[in-house]
């Protein structure tokens, strides 16, 4: 996840965390992200997509910032 102002811009998922926020970091939208926060977890896919379900229903359906703009 990166975040802004204590606002999520974006969730993803990747087997390399570091080439992942590098290519990432360079998305106008995501390059105006502070930090990051991630997790280690067995089904990264599951993961990405529990945190953006959980994002959403908390959101009325909407997505991360970020990800309405990047496909």
């Amino acid at each position: 996840m990166m975040h802004a102002s204590m606002k999520i811009l974006y969730i993803d998922n990747s087997e390399n965390l570091r080439n992942a926020l590098l290519e990432v970091c360079t998305v106008p939208c995501i390059s105006d992200a502070t930090r990051f926060r991630y997790m280690e977890t067995s089904s990264h896919e599951k993961t990405k997509e529990e945190l953006i379900k959980d994002y959403s229903e908390k959101h009325d359906g909407k997505l991360p910032k970020c990800m309405e703009t990047i496909p």
